[in-house]
């Protein structure tokens, strides 16, 4: 049994990317086996991923507009997480990144969510509920460790 990786799986060099851009540009964005015989240890799916996922010059690489990011939010909102189908939507970004910048968008909304409920439930609390740190550490169940004045200069 010979190991298939030991010849392929590397990753691209700046001449395997040269190369594949002047392939590409001879014989256009297709016939992507034909495309990896010129290229030692690639396969046509590596070559294709290369291409639009990295090299293909229509990629936009600056970073997310706000109207994009509005745009994105309303795309998943209606069409889930089928993100090649809401990539359609943005020319010159990829599945992958629109589905990353999507990930990255709801997280910050839900940090930011949850931040918003803890200020409202700190501002909230009930007349004579604990509030101070000692109340809550004590509430937490951690142990409070003593103080230990080592540099002199007073608590």
């Amino acid at each position: 049994m010979t190991n298939k990786c030991s010849r392929r799986c590397h990753h691209w060099n700046h001449a395997e990317d040269k190369m594949l851009r002047e392939l590409v540009r001879q014989r256009g964005p297709h016939d992507w086996d034909l495309i990896a015989k010129n290229i030692e240890g690639r396969t046509g799916k590596s070559c294709r991923l290369r291409w639009f996922n990295h090299l293909d010059p229509e990629l936009k690489k600056t970073p997310f507009s706000e109207e994009e990011n509005e745009r994105l939010l309303a795309a998943h909102d209606v069409y889930g997480s089928r993100w090649p189908k809401i990539a359609k939507q943005f020319p010159g970004r990829t599945d992958v990144a629109v589905k990353n910048q999507c990930n990255l968008l709801m997280a910050w909304m839900q940090r930011k969510d949850s931040k918003k409920k803890s200020f409202d439930e700190d501002s909230n609390l009930e007349e004579g509920a604990s509030s101070s740190p000692e109340d809550e550490l004590k509430d937490s169940g951690h142990k409070q460790v003593p103080f230990y004045d080592f540099l002199g200069v007073g608590e």
